[in-house]
């Protein structure tokens, strides 16, 4: 894989996985083992911060990428 061929685009698509997967992780483990819930809604609650945190990671490193 040539790393020097991703554009600005596909950069900030990465880091954007990379930073919504490891707070998708906190969270599902802080509001299951911190908050005590069940662990179906530590699920929910892990998945549905992935796809917040992943479009506003997302459009920020695009836009930076950009530059």
């Amino acid at each position: 894989m040539d790393l020097n061929s991703w554009t600005p685009v596909d950069k900030a698509r990465r880091w954007a996985v990379l930073v919504a997967g490891y707070l998708a992780c906190f969270i599902l483990l802080a509001v299951w083992l911190g908050l005590n819930w069940p662990w179906w809604l530590s699920l929910i609650a892990g998945i549905a911060g992935y796809f917040c945190t992943f479009y506003v990671v997302f459009t920020l490193l695009r836009s930076l990428f950009r530059r």
